[in-house]
């Protein structure tokens, strides 16, 4: 309780990006928990940090962004600008990501299938958000070819959480900076996990 309580009043080491109305008060309140108990601290946005513009500030502030993909991700044109400022700073060197599917498969955030793609286009509907629509993509496609980890209806959510608190800690000690790329060929599995499983 400790750790939880100092990880408040420090500077976020990691930034979540999440569908607030589909995840907050489920998954991702058990992975902030999860994350401070082990001495990581987090930056989650609040309604009232959106309407401050606070939520890019974390972003700034932090040296991981977890982006965690789910069904409703796209439904919000907060989350797609976020991913977009999270796109930017790991291209600057200044940021590293790791995308979590949660209840999503990576090849429908790959190639915008079905709701998810659905709720991407509707934004443009009736209005002039074809730039933006624009960016949206280019940063989908570039966080969800980074190495991720993959939640489904067979996992554990409490040895999920820890596998990625797990990741967390050894992005956090590395000294390269670098986002992990697919063609890199980097496995982000504990060295217990079967050789021959894929990440996603």
């Amino acid at each position: 309780m400790a750790d939880y309580d100092k990880t408040r009043s420090q500077l976020p080491q990691v930034f979540l990006s999440f569908r607030g109305a589909e995840l907050r008060q489920s998954f991702v309140a058990h992975l902030e928990v999860g994350l401070r108990r082990s001495g990581v601290n987090v930056y989650l946005d609040t309604v009232a940090s959106k309407g401050k513009g606070l939520g890019f500030e974390g972003i700034n502030e932090s040296r991981i962004a977890l982006v965690i993909f789910s069904k409703r991700y796209t439904e919000s044109r907060w989350c797609l600008d976020e991913l977009v400022k999270i796109t930017k700073q790991v291209k600057y060197g200044k940021l590293m990501a790791i995308p979590i599917y949660y209840g999503v498969n990576v090849s429908v955030v790959e190639r915008l299938d079905g709701d998810f793609g659905s709720n991407l286009w509707n934004h443009a509907k009736g209005n002039s958000e074809f730039y933006k629509l624009k960016q949206w993509k280019k940063a989908l496609d570039f966080i969800s070819r980074t190495v991720g980890l993959s939640f489904t209806e067979k996992s554990s959510e409490s040895v999920f959480i820890k596998d990625i608190i797990f990741h967390v800690h050894n992005l956090l000690r590395s000294d390269d900076g670098l986002t992990l790329r697919r063609d890199d060929h980097v496995n982000l599995r504990r060295d217990d996990d079967d050789d021959d499983d894929d990440d996603d």
